[in-house]
């Protein structure tokens, strides 16, 4: 193998572990907008690849619209009880149910606020699992 293959055989290899780890905009907060996005263009199959196989979430639209994402952030358990006023340890167990029916490692709450093309804002929370890779399950 020449050096030159060799190098960018280890750059490509290094850039998808930080993609993968969340530290180039992957993630919880990465895949929702990634989702958003998808969401936006009418891309459903691209919508149907980032939701997880038990999901809730809509995976079907094939409408496009204008949609300008203001922020996707990746919230603890606690800002999350905060927000919907339920106890941190109930909503915590309830995310590690869905988590374990989901034969998921792992979960995330992303708080996204998104202006569609009217020039309305919509403000949500998105629930993520994570498995070989993020996974958009329940929108709200």
């Amino acid at each position: 193998m020449e050096r030159r293959q060799f190098i960018a055989g280890a750059a490509t290899a290094v850039t998808v572990s930080l993609a993968g780890c969340g530290i180039l905009g992957g993630g919880p907060a990465g895949t929702a907008k990634e989702y958003l996005n998808a969401l936006a263009a009418g891309n459903a199959d691209k919508q149907d690849e980032l939701t997880h196989d038990d999901a809730a979430a809509p995976t079907d639209s094939e409408e496009e619209f204008d949609l300008k994402i203001n922020d996707v952030s990746k919230l603890s358990a606690e800002e999350v009880a905060d927000e919907l006023d339920i106890d941190e340890d109930e909503l915590e167990d309830e995310a590690d149910d869905t988590a374990d029916e989901a034969d998921a490692d792992d979960w995330a709450y992303v708080s996204y606020d998104i202006e569609t093309e009217d020039g309305g804002e919509q403000e949500g929370l998105m629930f993520l699992v994570k498995d070989d890779g993020w996974l958009v399950y329940s929108i709200f």
